[in-house]
């Protein structure tokens, strides 16, 4: 038997409802199944009766184990599999006959699994996996970071913390690891860093301050580089590791990644298509729990109008439905150029995903859920699909150097923003900042110096603007910023703070203190002006505040 989980309140209310649905369905699902014996047991029976019966077992099979009775699946497809020796008969009469007799004794098997289910009830049914709860979300002023270093290393972690906080982070260096272990269990870290030199007591600190709260990403920095040293790094589940004296802006490039990955709730959009509304359902709250976006259709020629206007980053099919099966449907969704880039998962038998995959007719398809599944399987492939498809889509829209959105894709967004701000009446802002004498820090330091530059300052723009502004690079040391819901006073006011934080702070390359200024032209998006125009008037206003000394941000 299945252990009961302990399920959040609500989630338990959710499961508990669905699964006294599905106790309901199954009280008709025995009727069904008992009338319709007699078709089997005749010497001809009804082709149709046959199919009816054997699409309520496939259904049965499909659905046991997802709603915590395994028995059902279990039984159930042994059933259908047998059914369809009736349904394609032997020539021989005699080994019709054992087929049948077959197929009665596995029916028998199925209808005592079904009525165990539905004396147990709902109560002991509460086997069913458990998704794991949805990532932390960091609210605003706990985005922390921890620097843990023994007092030989303490100069060291105090220089990256400082370094680390130009980013918009609280950074704490420290060497009271008690202190730190209290801190760390509450969960509100963004990353810790730890100087070790891996031996087996710092390995042991660490292993058992990151059990208080295994999502916070854990970052080592070692003076060793090989791989035994590498290995004990991983066995205690660090995700970074450093050697020598990195550059700041690799170790925050790597905090942002494994924040992404582990602490922050992926936004993915899955759309799903089935007939059956109770394993809907159940597919809906399993994958919502865990913080994802869930949309479901159950008529199949809803589709292609649901994904023109929705942004979908994975479809879910099922096979088995009456107007058409989920085969044909994702070669329907591939007829569209604008729907390829969106991931199918197919979810069917093992049969009949083997004859798929020998024929070579699922090309459209990108993966293969094979019936009857728990949970958890459904939410890693759709997790992983999902992220592949995002990173994907990434590549196209950013700039493979700094992660800001490309110039295309951002004069884009701006034309967007344009139009919506005509359409609405809200006010919106367009400016673009130019890096102050950004040729002479080159000949200065080095084009290697003056790279890293614009990445740190690219970075910073993104932590020291609102999260809802828009940030692309425009080429070399410009960057084009949208402000939605900025008047053009607000918009100024915004970007002098983060000019004024520019000037305070310092970008660290090669152990040098390398300080930079920006200068900035902003205009307002007001709906009255074309693309052209807005982007003209931004660009004079940058233009007057380069002629006028430069560090300043003017509007226009």
């Amino acid at each position: 038997m299945i252990p009961e989980m302990k399920f959040p309140s609500q989630f338990r209310q959710d499961m508990s409802k669905l699964q006294h649905s599905y106790v309901e369905r199954l009280k008709k699902n025995v009727v069904e199944l008992r009338r319709m014996r007699e078709p089997l047991m005749a010497m001809s029976p009804a082709r149709r009766e046959l199919q009816s019966l054997y699409t309520l077992a496939q259904l049965l099979a499909d659905s046991g184990i997802t709603f915590g009775f395994p028995d059902i699946s279990a039984t159930g497809q042994p059933f259908y599999l047998a059914l369809r020796k009736v349904m394609t008969p032997d020539p021989d009469a005699a080994v019709f006959l054992m087929d049948r007799q077959e197929a009665l004794n596995k029916l028998q098997a199925l209808e005592r699994a079904c009525q165990e289910a539905i004396d147990r009830g709902p109560r002991e049914a509460a086997g069913m996996i458990l998704p794991e709860p949805p990532p932390l979300k960091i609210a605003q002023g706990e985005e922390d970071v921890y620097v843990v270093a023994a007092p030989t290393e303490r100069g060291a972690a105090e220089l990256l913390a400082e370094q680390i906080a130009q980013f918009g982070y609280m950074v704490y260096a420290c060497s009271d690891e008690p202190a730190f272990r209290d801190t760390f269990a509450k969960g509100h870290l963004k990353a810790a860093l730890f100087y070790t030199d891996l031996s087996d007591r710092d390995l042991d600190n660490i292993r058992v301050i990151r059990a208080t709260n295994p999502r916070v990403p854990v970052i080592l920095m070692s003076p060793y580089d090989d791989f035994e040293a590498r290995l004990r790094a991983a066995r205690i589940g660090a995700q970074g590791y450093f050697t020598g004296r990195p550059e700041v802006i690799r170790v925050v490039e790597k905090i942002e990644r494994l924040a992404d990955q582990y602490m922050v709730a992926p936004d993915y959009h899955v759309l799903i298509v089935d007939d059956d509304e109770v394993l809907l359902e159940f597919y809906r709250h399993a994958l919502k729990r865990t913080g994802l976006k869930v949309s479901v259709i159950t008529e199949q020629k809803d589709t292609a109008a649901f994904l023109a206007q929705n942004e979908v980053d994975l479809l879910l099919i099922d096979n088995a439905m009456p107007a058409c099966s989920g085969q044909e449907l994702a070669a329907i969704v591939r007829q569209y150029d604008e729907f390829l880039s969106i991931p199918i998962v197919f979810m069917s038998h093992q049969d009949e995903i083997d004859a798929i995959q020998a024929s070579g007719t699922g090309p459209g398809i990108d993966d293969f859920l094979v019936k009857p599944f728990v949970p958890d399987q459904l939410l890693g492939i759709v997790r992983s699909r999902a992220r592949r498809a995002q990173e994907l889509k990434s590549v196209t829209v950013h700039d493979t150097f700094t992660g800001l959105f490309n110039h295309e894709h951002f004069t884009d967004m701006l034309g967007t923003e344009i139009r919506r701000s005509k359409r609405t009446k809200d006010p919106a802002a367009y400016a673009i900042i130019d890096i102050d004498g950004f040729k002479q820090i080159n000949s200065q330091y080095g084009h290697h110096v003056g790279d890293q530059i614009i990445k740190m300052f690219s970075h910073m723009l993104r932590h020291h603007l609102r999260t809802t502004d828009i940030i692309g690079r425009c080429g070399g040391e410009a960057f084009g910023v949208i402000l939605p819901g900025c008047n053009l006073k607000n918009a100024q006011e915004s970007l002098e703070k983060f000019r004024a934080k520019v000037t305070e702070s310092f970008f660290a390359v090669r152990q040098q203190k390398v300080r930079v200024t920006f200068s900035g032209g902003v205009t307002l998006i007001d709906g009255s002006r074309s693309d052209d125009d807005v982007i003209k008037a931004a660009e004079e206003a940058l233009y007057q505040a380069k002629q006028k000394g430069r560090n300043q941000v003017v509007s226009g």
